[in-house]
């Protein structure tokens, strides 16, 4: 065939046929590069997407991690946006090779609550930002800025939510850096409250206040806090408080009131002083303690002194103690600190013979009865210049008061002791034996005969400072049924027998009034007593016969008193050339009258008769001997 042949010769195609077989050829070999081309270009993908965390408050930072590859045949570069809400927010350019794999970091910090898309690439991930209440402190007011001790300072602040959600806040209180107090408030958004905290502080000082970051400040200042503690004396004797001096009374082991003053406060307490009296009968008795410093403490002991109105107490009455405690502060601010109790007061003739000298108190030399008496019973002796001359008028006192009719009984009281004023026991006319001893120690006393009261276990008697120096004991109970000899003999034996074996307890001298300020406790009371009168009449001439001249002298004892007393006296006479006469009645030149006792306003009359001669002037003397 001729298509065939030409064919197969290569002869017979026609230029056109060439043309468009070259063409195809072409084609086919740009189609082929172009596809191997393509096949080599960067591919990149996003392979993960992360929020971390993908739930935040408002500002709070968030990571957005993207885990991108290049999953082509060619290295390559492209920029990888993030987008919030399909807007973009950030874009990074990324280069990486053929197959390489990175992370890539984005950071976000959103405003808004609510849900926010986060996008990169084709990948979407959630981000909530959810509401937090946000507080705000303001007007922080620390009042007052000054305060004293128990003082408190009030301190407040108002706490604002500002956030977009309710919540607690601790609201901490600091003093001086360090935490004092916290209280938790609630508020809702927008809500405000006002939080206040009451504080108290003892150190004087400045102290800075902190809440937040707001501060402030107070000042304590110095404050005296004295603690006084009281402790009252439940009874006490009238005759001690009215009889001891002061400053005996401060020292007595158990005083009527003790205060123990302490200063508990911070600051000093200037001029203290302590005053006490018993309410009724006397004044305040003051001490001036001076400043106390803080953490000093005294005690002070008072027994304040009675005024004379307590001695009219004849049974015991009930009173009552006042304690006060003055003072001022740093600034001159004045305090006071006062207290009262109850306290018996004994009645005057109470005694504990504590302390023991006390007794010298109802020793009364002074008081009228008692000089009255003393003078009635030694008249007319002048002086006691002499031991002979001290012993016979304290004999004559001694007699005097057994015929008065004093008589010794026991004391029946079982709490402390009685002891009876002198003029008291003239009155009733018995007592025991410091009843006695107090009475015939006042009576020698009061015509200036020195006396000592001895104070023996269980008893006290009496002994007399002779002018040479010797110390006559007496035993006063004795009289009315012993001598006054007897009383001395028994009172020397119970002396020196006591002092022998080293039991004699004091010896007390009752003029303490001028030695240590013990004042005798003069009662206002009267009693009889006897005043006795010698009338000794002219003598009247006689003649008996068978016997001769004669003249009798009457003799007249009256008592004008009113109560038993005696008298005694010693009579004799001389004619006018002053030779004694002798007296007939007695057979002798001195006749002994008495001692007569004599009731009140009684009398006595008795005839002395002298032997005389005619004409003789006889001269009549006489002397008291009781």
């Amino acid at each position: 065939m001729k298509m065939e042949g030409e064919r197969k010769t290569g002869k017979g195609f026609s230029p056109l046929i060439g043309v468009v077989l070259l063409g195809l050829v072409i084609a086919t070999a740009v189609a082929a590069a172009t596809r191997l081309s393509q096949k080599a270009e960067a591919k990149f993908e996003v392979v993960s997407l992360k929020v971390v965390p993908s739930q935040v408050i408002p500002g709070e930072a968030v990571t957005v991690e993207v885990e991108v590859r290049n999953t082509g045949r060619k290295a390559g570069t492209f920029d990888l946006s993030l987008l919030v809400d399909g807007a973009v927010r950030d874009t990074k350019r990324v280069s990486l090779l053929p197959g390489e794999g990175r992370t890539i970091t984005f950071s976000l910090a959103e405003e808004e609550v609510g849900s926010h898309d986060i996008q990169v690439g084709g990948m979407h991930r959630e981000l909530r930002i959810v509401g937090v209440p946000k507080f705000e402190f303001s007007d922080l007011i620390v009042s007052p800025p000054e305060v004293r001790p128990p003082e408190k300072v009030k301190i407040s602040v108002r706490v604002t939510n500002v956030g977009k959600a309710g919540g607690s806040c601790p609201v901490r209180l600091k003093i001086d850096g360090l935490e004092e107090a916290e209280k938790d408030v609630y508020l809702g958004p927008g809500e405000s409250q006002v939080i206040s905290f009451e504080v108290g502080r003892r150190e004087p000082k400045g102290y800075l206040v902190e809440i937040g970051s707001l501060t402030g400040s107070f000042t304590v200042r110095p404050v005296v806090e004295l603690s006084v503690q009281g402790s009252f004396a439940r009874e006490i004797s009238s005759t001690l408080l009215y009889s001891l001096p002061q400053e005996k009374l401060n020292q007595l082991r158990e005083p009527l009131i003790t205060l123990r003053i302490f200063n508990r406060g911070t600051g000093t307490a200037k001029g203290v002083t302590a005053k006490a009296r018993i309410v009724g009968y006397g004044d305040y008795f003051s001490c001036y303690l001076g400043d106390l410093r803080p953490g000093e403490w005294r005690e002070v002991r008072i027994t304040p002194k009675a005024s004379s109105e307590i001695m009219n107490l004849t049974s015991d009455t009930y009173s009552s103690l006042h304690a006060v405690v003055g003072y001022y502060d740093e600034e001159g601010r004045p305090y006071t600190w006062e207290s009262s109790e109850e306290v018996l007061i004994k009645a005057r003739n109470f005694f504990c013979w504590d302390p023991p000298e006390l007794v010298s108190a109802w020793v009364t030399p002074t008081h009228e009865a008692i000089r009255g008496f003393a003078t009635e019973a030694t008249r007319p002796i002048a002086t006691y210049r002499s031991d002979s001359e001290v012993l016979q008028g304290a004999e004559r006192i001694y007699n005097q008061l057994g015929a008065y009719g004093l008589r010794y009984v026991s004391d029946a009281h079982t709490t402390g002791d009685y002891v009876q004023f002198p003029v008291e026991t003239l009155s009733v006319k018995s007592g025991d034996c410091d009843d006695f001893a107090v009475l015939y120690s006042s009576l020698l006393e009061s015509i200036g005969i020195k006396t000592r009261l001895v104070l023996i276990p269980g008893h006290i008697f009496v002994g007399i400072v002779l002018p040479s120096g010797r110390f006559q004991p007496v035993e006063p109970t004795m009289i009315g049924f012993g001598s006054f000899q007897d009383a001395l003999r028994y009172g020397e034996s119970e002396y020196e027998d006591y002092k022998s074996r080293g039991e004699i307890e004091a010896e007390i001298d009752p003029s303490w009034e001028q030695a240590i300020g013990i004042k005798p406790a003069n009662i206002t009371m009267s009693v009889p007593l006897p005043s006795i009168d010698v009338i000794v009449s002219q003598p009247v001439e006689g003649y008996v016969l068978g016997i001769g001249y004669y003249q009798d002298v009457t003799v007249t004892f009256v008592n004008k008193g009113n109560a038993t007393g005696m008298r005694g006296i010693r009579i004799w006479g001389c004619d006018q050339s002053w030779e004694p006469e002798y007296i007939v009645t007695v057979g002798g030149y001195t006749a002994t009258i008495g001692p007569v006792t004599l009731g009140p306003r009684q009398t006595y009359s008795t005839t002395i008769r002298f032997d005389t001669e005619k004409g003789d002037v006889l001269t009549v003397y006489y002397e008291i001997i009781q």
